[in-house]
């Protein structure tokens, strides 16, 4: 299992976003003194929106099936869930074995 050294900064989140081409609405964030920022668009192949933490990271959302999930539930190894992983944290380095 991958573990993680840290939460994306705001300004990481925009370029991921803009680079893998997922809408990032900021207006809470912007004008309401919230911590979260709400991702949308296709993880993997799978609709999904996700509101993200800029201040510790945590996460929570919906596919459009209507699957809800947060980062504590248990669906690593699935594609959409690793991409919205991949998206909110940086990944420390695995130990080299020897």
């Amino acid at each position: 299992m991958k573990k993680f050294s840290r939460h994306r900064t705001l300004d990481e989140l925009k370029s991921l976003c803009a680079e893998r081409g997922l809408k990032l609405n900021t207006d809470r964030y912007d004008h309401a003194g919230s911590d979260y920022v709400l991702v949308s668009g296709l993880f993997a192949g799978e609709a999904a929106e996700v509101l993200c933490s800029t201040f510790n990271g945590r996460f929570f959302g919906a596919l459009a099936d209507g699957r809800k999930f947060t980062e504590d539930d248990a669906h690593d190894g699935q594609p959409w869930f690793d991409a919205i992983l991949d998206l909110v944290y940086v990944f420390a380095p695995e130990a080299a074995h020897g």
